[in-house]
């Protein structure tokens, strides 16, 4: 899918956390960069995200393929933060509805493939926090991604929350796949 934009945060919510993300197509990247600062009256870090989505006319392709396996991040990291989440949703499932999982990157100025198992993913988090509130697991199925979320994809995205801080991540791709891939970068 090519991206033609990405929405970041920029409501009070966020805090007075502050990013941007721009696509760099002559090197075929998209550059999420920003800080994540505390909320004064949270006394807790607030977040950044961005998120692409498919448009009115457009269609994200079916990932329902791909429901034993998970997603595979392809980033680079050279900011002080190396958590963050990764996140997806229908047409009517994106920011606070949406499926999210964390992952780690090394901030080491390398290219990485992160997998992120889809059973690791769970619509059901802090708002606060980020954070489970309740995981995918067999005794909770309804927090899980299922074919039919996989099959209508409206969005898919990174945040940065949970830790404050300054982070420059490098996104060269994001793919579903069936299985782990039996070698990551």
């Amino acid at each position: 899918i090519l991206v033609t934009g990405v929405q970041t945060c920029a409501l009070p919510i966020c805090g007075l956390s502050t990013s941007s993300f721009k696509v760099h197509p002559d090197e075929a990247i998209g550059v999420f960069n920003g800080t994540v600062r505390i909320v004064p009256s949270l006394k807790a870090p607030g977040f950044c995200n961005a998120e692409a989505r498919a448009g009115l006319m457009a269609k994200m392709p079916d990932a329902s393929s791909a429901i034993a396996g998970g997603l595979v991040y392809t980033v680079m990291s050279t900011g002080t933060l190396s958590s963050f989440k990764a996140s997806f949703g229908t047409g009517f499932q994106y920011n606070f509805g949406s499926y999210k999982a964390d992952f780690d990157v090394p901030a080491d100025g390398q290219f990485h493939q992160v997998y992120i198992p889809f059973t690791a993913f769970s619509n059901k988090w802090s708002a606060a926090t980020g954070e489970p509130t309740t995981k995918c697991s067999p005794s909770h199925k309804e927090v899980c991604p299922n074919t039919k979320v996989l099959r209508s994809l409206g969005s898919i995205g990174i945040w940065a929350e949970g830790a404050a801080g300054d982070f420059h991540l490098e996104v060269k791709s994001i793919a579903a796949v069936p299985s782990k891939p039996s070698t990551l970068y």
